[in-house]
């Protein structure tokens, strides 16, 4: 894990001019023990507290394989475990053949995501089940995970498809979502695997379309 019980705290704006970035909590040419999980040795592991303070502009492209950091995660945070992502607003636009959520691609155990406002085009362009997308986080894995009063508003487009959460397949804990509320066409959060999260008052204000959609490349 990295920066594990290290503090960082936004204190102004960022505008971050479309540039395309690696996401945070991965490493390119790092290849950990095993892949496709937020339990790697290089996931973020400290507080990044956004302070009410807006990233915007952000850009994040990885379209394909070759290109694709290990670990696997694409967002603005690629992998986190044992982390805390608090008060941050983020304007976003990604799209990789990975599983992407705008907020963070993989989320592994004892994770908390509070008061977190996204507006962001997130798209999946891979043809694999293996690959989630989310509009907040792509697939959380890990247990002792709470997501509570963040927001999503925008588009997401994929193979797998979850309107603020791609996959839900924890095995070692509870995952609670509470407060979150959604602006997108599709499920708010798809048919979970393993542990039954805990769902409170949570909505989303669209119409709800399809869980899962095809995308062509």
């Amino acid at each position: 894990l990295i920066y594990s019980q290290s503090t960082f705290r936004l204190t102004a704006d960022i505008d971050m001019q479309n540039r395309s970035i690696l996401p945070i909590g991965v490493t390119k040419g790092f290849k950990p023990s095993y892949d496709d999980t937020a339990s790697s040795s290089r996931a973020f592991a400290g507080t990044f507290d956004g302070c009410g303070h807006t990233i915007s502009n952000y850009h994040c492209a990885f379209m394909s394989k070759a290109s694709l950091p290990y670990g696997g995660g694409v967002g603005l945070f690629g992998n986190v475990e044992r982390a805390k992502i608090l008060n941050v607003k983020l304007y976003a636009e990604l799209s990789a053949d990975s599983t992407v959520g705008a907020l963070v691609g993989y989320v592994g155990d004892l994770t908390t995501i509070s008061n977190c406002q996204t507006t962001a085009s997130v798209l999946g362009r891979s043809d694999s089940w293996g690959s989630y997308i989310g509009g907040l986080v792509g697939r959380v894995r890990g247990g002792g995970v709470e997501i509570s009063d963040c927001t999503f508003t925008g588009s997401v487009g994929g193979c797998t498809v979850g309107g603020f959460i791609g996959a839900l397949d924890s095995t070692s804990g509870i995952v609670t979502v509470r407060d979150c509320v959604a602006e997108v066409a599709g499920d708010l959060l798809p048919a979970p695997r393993g542990e039954t999260p805990r769902v409170r008052c949570c909505r989303n204000l669209s119409q709800v379309q399809l869980a899962f959609l095809r995308h062509d490349l």
